[in-house]
């Protein structure tokens, strides 16, 4: 019977060696074979235990390293909107490349940018990305509107998902308007007032933006923020300038502020006025 008995255990112990952790070799007995099963039991689980350690480990390490991957891809698209707007890009190129980047935010489906028109009051589409790119840009947003007066011209970041959303039909309102599930949205703020909306959407169930997503989401604001800025003050200087920078002749701004300017000393003084324009 212990030859028997500790055969079997010798066997048992081959398939472990083997690799199959999955035996358990616990006896009844009391003596030393099945002390030495007892023994090898616990070994066994002992290394099953380590096993799912590592496989957890090995897991969490994979997870890591896509977070890593991730945060380097939105990082080089930062850089490259850096880069565009140091070159002096084209205004409109910059924010189409910006908006086309923070669509990685999240993994989001689709990602929009609104400007505020000050004559008309309201918010109009200017880049759309993504999917209903086209349907986005047909959106306005009125200053009748509650989103425009209680959303989108607040100093307030906008969180719509499984565990946020909007005060009474606010919600309804703006997933239809705009056919999406969720969205993150930032307020561009330009000399204390919006003057943009940067926002991501989807369409998936049960999501939630993290806590990343909305800090790098501010960060492409704020850099739109400055592309924008950058182009006021390049008009500004370009108003300012009275000469062609090519050809060394007066520009066209400045020779229609001087006929306005004589036009109007014209009147004051009561004589005619004459101007030739090459």
């Amino acid at each position: 019977e212990v030859f028997d008995r500790l055969t079997s255990v010798a066997k048992e112990a081959k398939f472990i060696a083997g690799g199959d952790i999955r035996l358990n070799l616990e006896s009844e007995h009391s003596d030393e074979v099945g002390e030495l099963g007892n023994i090898l039991s616990q070994l066994t689980n002992r290394i099953r235990s380590n096993m799912d350690e590592l496989k957890g480990y090995s897991e969490k390490t994979t997870e890591i390293n896509i977070e890593i991957q991730k945060r380097i891809i939105v990082l080089s698209n930062l850089m490259q909107i850096s880069t565009l707007i140091s070159q002096g890009s084209k205004f409109e190129e910059v924010l189409k490349i910006a908006v086309e980047k923070s669509r990685a935010l999240a993994n989001s489906e689709t990602a929009f940018l609104l400007f505020k028109d000050d004559v008309k009051n309201s918010f109009s589409m200017k880049v759309a990305d993504g999917g209903k790119a086209d349907y986005l840009m047909t959106i306005e947003i009125n200053a009748q509107e509650d989103l425009h007066n209680k959303v989108f011209n607040v100093n307030k970041l906008l969180i719509l998902d499984k565990q946020n959303s909007l005060n009474g039909n606010l919600t309804v309102d703006f997933l239809t308007k705009f056919q999406v599930k969720n969205c993150l949205a930032m307020p561009i703020f330009l000399r204390g007032s919006v003057k943009a909306v940067l926002g991501v959407a989807n369409t998936r169930d049960n999501f939630a933006y993290s806590k990343e997503d909305i800090e790098l989401l501010e960060i492409f604001s704020k850099q739109i923020a400055v592309a924008i800025e950058n182009n006021i003050l390049a008009h500004r200087i370009e108003k300012l300038e009275i000469k062609d920078n090519l050809t060394g002749l007066y520009n066209r701004f400045f020779i229609e502020s001087r006929l306005q300017d004589e036009i109007k000393r014209a009147i004051v003084y009561q004589r005619p006025c004459a101007f030739i324009v090459f």
